[in-house]
């Protein structure tokens, strides 16, 4: 008796969707390599501070990050793609390049909100964190993110609070640093 023909695709197929199901965990492709030489000028000195609240607006009222994480990432084509591609619409990214960790800060805010970042170099840097608060039954949460740019010898005071995410995508991950 000769096999149906699917019997011999079935276990090429079940390999495809497994591996398109394991695909999907570990993300989609970046479009911008990790170049170092982008990064440089912030491993300059570290003179600069970012200061600032970490605020989330909905339907009107203002929600603190009240002790979430706030991250300081520098600009580069790298890191705008992760804000634009990860933030903005919600797609996970396959993990970063294992060198992206020294250059990003991550601290706590306080229960109003209020962070932190003292001897950072100057640059420009994105500022990101999310906000959680109760809403009748449920829990509710939003991305908030701001960039700013700091001098040498210089404090920036900012309010992070534009919300980066377009529509309604959804946010599972930031910053997939191996």
């Amino acid at each position: 008796m000769k096999a149906h023909p699917l019997r011999r695709v079935a276990p090429l197929l079940a390999l495809f969707l497994a591996s398109c199901v394991f695909a999907g965990f570990i993300g989609v492709p970046r479009r911008v390599a990790f170049n170092e030489a982008d990064f440089a000028i912030y491993a300059g000195p570290r003179t600069a501070s970012v200061t600032g609240q970490l605020i989330c607006s909905y339907e009107g009222e203002d929600h603190p990050g009240q002790g979430t994480p706030v991250t300081l990432l520098p600009v580069t084509a790298y890191t705008k793609e992760m804000i634009e591609r990860e933030l903005g619409d919600g797609v996970t990214l396959m993990p970063s390049d294992s060198r992206l960790k020294k250059y990003i800060r991550i601290t706590n805010a306080d229960h109003q909100g209020n962070f932190a970042f003292r001897h950072v170099p100057a640059g420009e840097y994105f500022v990101a964190g999310e906000a959680g608060w109760d809403k009748a039954d449920y829990e509710l949460h939003q991305w908030a993110c701001e960039r700013v740019t700091v001098h040498k010898g210089q404090t920036v005071n900012i309010r992070v609070a534009h919300n980066p995410q377009h529509g309604n995508s959804p946010v599972n991950n930031i910053w997939t640093v191996e």
